[in-house]
């Protein structure tokens, strides 16, 4: 269940090295194995966009789909959030369960200098070993929570907070510290 494909929380964003502004935000949605939307396509994906050009009209600059393109048994990712810092550095936390796995968190991100669109391949930052069983038939209700903000103090460092299960049908927040 993907839940729900509306954008969540955005971020706008002055690039302290270009000046530009910028908007960030994410979603979520179904994709088949090449991280196309599709309704039959069996995982939940993650895009991200940036938007520019609030002088005129606003236009996409780019977005990148964050997806596991496994052939079977793949990686569900869910209530993405993303963020760039001053230095123009994403990166995005989720949550991410699949067939056989618990539901745990990643992040995932792009540098500066990286391809337009391109997302670098996740890090797993908390598994877990119990499942989230809460209703009598699926799909199973998620906490709905996911944040990814840039600390003020440096404007570098980036904090994601995002749901896990913690113990048997239950549900906790992990709060990640992202060195630039």
């Amino acid at each position: 269940d993907a839940l729900d494909d509306r954008l969540f929380f955005f971020f706008l964003r002055t690039n302290k090295n270009t000046g530009v502004q910028s908007i960030w935000t994410a979603h979520n949605f179904e994709v088949d194995s090449s991280g196309v939307a599709n309704t039959t396509g069996n995982r939940d994906g993650c895009r991200w966009y940036e938007i520019r050009n609030f002088s005129t009209t606003p236009s996409l600059y780019q977005s990148g789909t964050f997806y596991d393109p496994a052939v079977t048994n793949p990686r569900f990712f869910w209530m993405p959030s993303v963020v760039a810092n001053g230095q123009g550095h994403m990166a995005l936390g989720s949550s991410t369960a699949g067939i056989g796995r618990y539901a745990e968190i990643v992040t995932a991100g792009r540098l500066y200098s990286d391809p337009i669109g391109t997302t670098q391949s996740f890090t797993l930052v908390q598994t877990s070993s119990t499942p989230y069983n809460i209703t009598a038939t699926n799909p199973q209700r998620w906490g709905d929570y996911s944040q990814t903000v840039v600390d003020p103090n440096d404007d570098m460092t980036i904090w994601t907070f995002q749901e896990y299960c913690n113990a048997a049908n239950s549900w906790g927040v992990r709060v990640f510290q992202l060195i630039a």
